[in-house]
């Protein structure tokens, strides 16, 4: 009997070895790491939190649950605004509350399903087939018509997603999903040619705004889920440079034209846009006005069939996924800069306030009607005139950056000083087509990542070079002022001084977001 016990004892011990790695976790593989944080500089992967120095902790080598999963593969969809802005019932009596819009989103989508009709086993461990059937629907394909579930490794395999790597036999940790997702990313739709990236991330989702460097003039692309909208065009001798900048963006129609007000250098250029994109909504504050550049715009608008729709203040219209709301005039004035169009676009959680040439008395009747102006970017108004970005307006607002639209050595002395002390101490980040160039701003809903065609002359002096922010741990390099420069941790942040092709000469790799 003693050769017996010892016998169950050593199955017990045997037994117990065997489950340790699914309780505690299994080495990450080699690549988990560069996998996880060439997702997370994408911004479709998140960390568990954060250690001392700042730096996301992936916990890449523990198992994740099915509620993580469920959050994972909505975020490598680049669908979280739209999952927790919506409403995605669900037979499930299990969820938990936070991964409740995840895993709406994914049932709803089709994308995955319960452990029984009522049960969806958020706390359980998921498996590499599981998650592999959660990619392979992402990608088109059908379980049960193209795949058995419990065997998805087999199709994984024929599509180059695995590599006979994964059979379900072995732990599965969020460094493995990490990997999987990094390679789903490039595989091609079921019967397209576009890859999952292209379908999902090819400029058809999130909100980008381009502040267009057209001297001491406006103009701004909005672009969101296909939509477009351009907000003012320039002077007249800009209508080129709008008609190459709509073309080389591929933006050839127009969901709405915004001309804040019949100023030429906020109209002028808009006859471009009307050359080459189909509009489909017009909107000034005015249907007349005396000058060659309004009549330019009419009669182009004209020849589209369009005519001006004169908005009030309250009006809003959806953008692709975005809400614009028109905040202003609120007030007839005499002063064409104070009948400006004054607009707020909401996307997601992040937030744009555009204010045209909107001086003191227009920002302070927009301010007693009482709209909502918080906002994560503020265009400063009339190009960073004294006039305007009163500091009422500016405390409503409260911006974290700033975009000014100015011309180099203009004779009006813009931006003003005073206009740049009352930003700097609302601390907003300023940014300046005068310095930058166009400046581009993007949004997943929740993150903001701006970039430039240029950083300021004055940061070097070495022709052909310019400043870039090196991650040392990610070997990611950035633009100055990019999202994730600036969350960067003060012991992987170096700054380098020289041109693109040294950087990558270095080894390292362009920031998704940024473009360096």
């Amino acid at each position: 009997m003693a050769w017996k016990n010892k016998l169950v004892r050593a199955l017990a011990v045997l037994l117990v070895l065997a489950l340790l790695p699914a309780a505690l976790g299994a080495s990450p593989r080699a690549g988990a790491e560069e996998a996880a944080w060439a997702l997370y500089d994408l911004g479709l992967f998140n960390g568990t939190g954060t250690d001392a120095a700042g730096q996301p902790v992936f916990e890449l080598d523990r198992a994740p649950t099915r509620h993580e999963a469920a959050a994972m593969l909505v975020r490598l969809l680049g669908r979280e605004a739209e999952a927790r802005a919506g409403d995605w019932p669900t037979p499930f009596q299990d969820v938990a509350d936070w991964a409740a819009p995840y895993v709406g989103y994914a049932y709803v989508h089709g994308l995955t399903a319960g452990t029984s009709e009522t049960t969806f086993g958020g706390d359980d461990p998921v498996t590499d087939t599981q998650y592999l059937t959660l990619l392979l629907r992402a990608l088109g394909y059908e379980s049960g018509a193209d795949f058995s579930w419990d065997r998805a490794w087999t199709l994984a395999d024929e599509l180059g997603l695995t590599a006979g790597e994964y059979d379900g036999t072995a732990p599965f940790t969020r460094g493995d999903a990490a990997i999987l997702s990094r390679r789903a990313l490039s595989l091609p739709l079921k019967g397209e040619a576009r890859t999952l990236f292209e379908a999902y991330h090819g400029g058809e989702t999130g909100l980008e705004v381009h502040f267009i460097d057209v001297g001491e003039a406006d103009a701004a692309l909005v672009r969101c889920a296909g939509h477009a909208m351009l907000i003012d065009g320039g002077n007249a001798a800009d209508s080129s440079l709008i008609y190459a900048y709509l073309k080389t963006q591929g933006v050839d129609h127009l969901d709405c034209i915004v001309c804040t007000h019949a100023h030429e250098d906020h109209v002028g250029g808009l006859a471009g846009a009307l050359n080459y994109a189909a509009v489909d909504t017009a909107y000034c504050p005015v249907t007349d006005y005396d000058s060659k550049a309004f009549r330019d715009f009419v009669k182009y608008l004209d020849r589209q069939g369009l005519v001006i729709t004169v908005p009030a203040a309250g009006d809003s219209f959806a953008l692709g996924d975005a809400a614009v709301l028109l905040l202003g005039p609120v007030t007839p004035s005499d002063n064409v800069n104070n009948t400006s169009i004054v607009l707020r676009i909401q996307y997601g959680e992040t937030s744009f306030l555009f204010t045209g040439d909107a001086e003191r008395e227009e920002e302070l009747s927009i301010l007693e009607a009482g709209y909502l102006l918080k906002s994560d970017v503020l265009k400063v108004g009339h190009h960073g005139s004294a006039t305007s970005t009163t500091y009422p307006f500016l405390y409503a607002a409260e911006p974290r950056y700033a975009v000014i639209s100015v011309g180099a050595d203009n004779p009006y002395g813009h931006p003003a000083e005073e206009v740049l002390s009352r930003l700097t101490d609302a601390g907003a980040a300023v940014y300046r087509t005068d310095l930058l160039g166009t400046v581009v701003c993007r949004s997943d809903g929740y993150r903001l990542a701006f970039s430039a065609d240029r950083t300021p002359a004055q940061e070097t002096d070495e022709p052909g070079a310019a400043t870039y922010i090196l991650n040392l741990g990610s070997q990611v390099f950035h633009l100055p002022g990019c999202l994730y420069a600036d969350r960067m941790s003060a012991q992987n942040w170096q700054e380098f001084t020289g041109s693109r092709e040294e950087v990558l000469a270095m080894g390292y790799r362009e920031c998704s977001w940024c473009h360096p």
